[in-house]
């Protein structure tokens, strides 16, 4: 009876598991959960970005996710010395958070304890390699997923009515150049890493997380500083380039 009783709490606490799992890929949101791993040393707290969710072959109900934080340890090989079990994980870097990170994980659901949503999400514009969607080798009945293909907000969205106020200024394109001189010259980073947004007390600040960005209401975040350069500084020099280049000829026929 005892076991029974066990055996239908833990099928009740898979199901409850597996629908927010599937609700956080459709929404894409960030999970915390709490994993009972392989062992005693891998288990503890992970924070993921769930991608796929579904059936092996076997019949095992997994997951795929992007690990960002919290422990990650599995038996890898033996060690030379005493052929005892070695522990440990392939590292990845994130691009979006400047450091290394477990990466990708697959877990199984009944190994889960508990998972939390975060309520923050993530973006997928840029899927972490080699992520592929529902043509997963090892997840065969797929369940929920995010799709591989990305369709980026047109281009004539309607502006950002805080953000309008910042870009409206004469001084903008000036900030602008300050930013981008700033970022690449002396703190030696890509402004295409960088991100402006509008703090609480409406000065403008840098971050090279898009998990930051991610967080920050949209009403606020003024863009990427390499697109906003190209856009209010490259674009504006090669017309006024362009301007002088003409009266240069111009003058030069004249004294023919």
């Amino acid at each position: 009876m005892v076991i029974e009783n066990v055996k239908r709490l833990r099928g009740l606490l898979t199901e409850s598991s597996q629908s927010l799992i599937v609700d956080a890929i459709k929404e894409k949101r960030y999970l915390y959960l709490y994993y009972a791993g392989d062992g005693e040393q891998s288990k503890g707290y992970r924070t993921i970005k769930p991608y796929i969710i579904g059936t092996r072959d076997d019949g095992v109900e997994v997951f795929r996710a992007w690990q960002i934080e919290g422990g990650s340890s599995s038996i890898t090989g033996k060690n030379r010395r005493d052929g005892k079990p070695r522990m440990g994980h392939e590292k990845f870097y994130d691009q979006g958070l400047h450091k290394t990170v477990p990466g990708w994980r697959e877990f199984r659901l009944d190994r889960v304890l508990a998972v939390y949503p975060t309520g923050h999400t993530f973006k997928t514009d840029k899927l972490p390699k080699p992520y592929k969607g529902n043509n997963d080798k090892v997840i065969t009945n797929v369940k929920a997923h995010i799709p591989t293909s990305y369709s980026p907000e047109p281009k004539d969205r309607p502006r950002k009515v805080i953000a309008d106020k910042i870009m409206n200024k004469p001084s903008f394109k000036n900030d602008v150049e300050g930013w981008y001189n700033s970022v690449k010259f002396v703190k030696k980073r890509s402004p295409s890493k960088a991100h402006l947004y509008i703090d609480d007390n409406g000065r403008v600040r840098i971050t090279y997380s898009e998990r930051v960005i991610d967080d920050i209401d949209d009403n606020k975040v003024l863009g990427n500083l390499q697109d906003l350069y190209n856009e209010h500084v490259l674009s504006t020099k090669k017309r006024t380039d362009t301007f002088l280049e003409k009266k240069k000829r111009e003058s030069e026929k004249f004294k023919k």
